[in-house]
């Protein structure tokens, strides 16, 4: 993070030695990539050509000025598996030019809503970017619903959860819960440790569940607040503080923990509002929230 030659010499050589893990070349790239090392953007260039390194390419692509790498990756879109897409997504949603494009695709029908997860569709929103904030609505939903709009969502999913089909699917539900929960919150000790440990909720409350998945904000304790940084060099993340001194901050976000030194920063602010996205249900099936509540609610693993 300090520019430190020796350390960076090390890195590129483990970054070069194919017997290493993947997932310990994707951590050194991605640390070369936030460093802005010299000649990063040709080892995030090749790496985007390695498999197992491509997704810490495109979340490292994040680093990259232009528009070379947004056009790269909405051209290559259609490949990408579910962890590539999200990574892609990490990317495109952190400065405000690339996050309009990839909704453009999404109103030319060239990506789907579906593939757009409430995390980044809030990150989105942080960008405080009126066009991109107007073709989210219009083609994905809104990110702050209206109290009123809350109420009738939870109308809706209670008489959806009462209902006696679809028959909910437990083992669906737990892949559900991977998908759109795991990233943050840990359940039977499976998932990340950001949000709060799921386990020893009262699960048992459906109307519990459904009101802090619809209205996570309601309530929101003080560490877990949502810090929005602008970076000098112009892009937005937003998370938790995680650590700070006098010379760096650490914010963790959904997908990294990230080192910042203070001169990177330009502007912080912190929102009164959970890090935990509105919207989560969106684009879920009646099938896969119905899933999703019966393995919330399991009392085992």
């Amino acid at each position: 993070a300090f520019g430190d030659g020796a350390a960076l010499a090390l890195l590129r050589k483990t970054l070069d030695d194919a017997m290493q893990p993947a997932a310990e070349r994707s951590r050194v790239l991605l640390a070369l990539a936030a460093a802005q090392a010299p000649g990063y953007e040709s080892l995030v260039a090749r790496a985007f050509k390695d498999a197992p390194l491509r997704a810490a390419a495109l979340r490292a692509m994040s680093a990259l000025k232009g528009s070379v790498a947004t056009r790269l990756i909405l051209d290559t879109w259609g490949e990408f598996n579910a962890e590539e897409k999200a990574a892609a997504l990490d990317t495109l949603c952190v400065r405000p030019t690339s996050a309009r494009q990839w909704l453009e695709a999404l109103a030319a029908g060239k990506v789907r809503a579906g593939e757009l997860d409430a995390v980044h569709a809030r990150q989105i929103f942080s960008l405080n970017d009126a066009t991109a904030n107007e073709l989210l609505a219009a083609h994905w939903g809104r990110v702050q619903a209206a109290d009123a709009d809350k109420l009738a969502l939870l109308e809706k999913y209670r008489a959806l959860l009462a209902a006696p089909e679809p028959a909910p699917d437990v083992p669906r539900g737990r892949e559900v819960f991977t998908r759109t929960c795991a990233i943050c919150h840990q359940l039977f000790g499976a998932g990340a440790k950001i949000g709060p440990d799921l386990t020893g909720s009262d699960r048992q409350n459906r109307d519990y569940l459904l009101a802090n998945i619809i209205d996570p904000s309601a309530v929101v304790p003080k560490d877990f607040q949502l810090l929005v940084v602008t970076l000098a060099d112009g892009q937005t993340l937003s998370g938790l503080i995680a650590a700070q001194d006098a010379a760096t901050l650490t914010l963790q976000t959904v997908a990294e923990r990230r080192v910042l030194e203070r001169k990177q920063i330009a502007h912080t602010e912190t929102k009164p509002v959970s890090m935990m996205p509105e919207g989560l249900l969106n684009g879920l099936s009646d099938a896969d929230v119905r899933s999703l509540f019966a393995f919330l609610m399991q009392q085992k693993p």
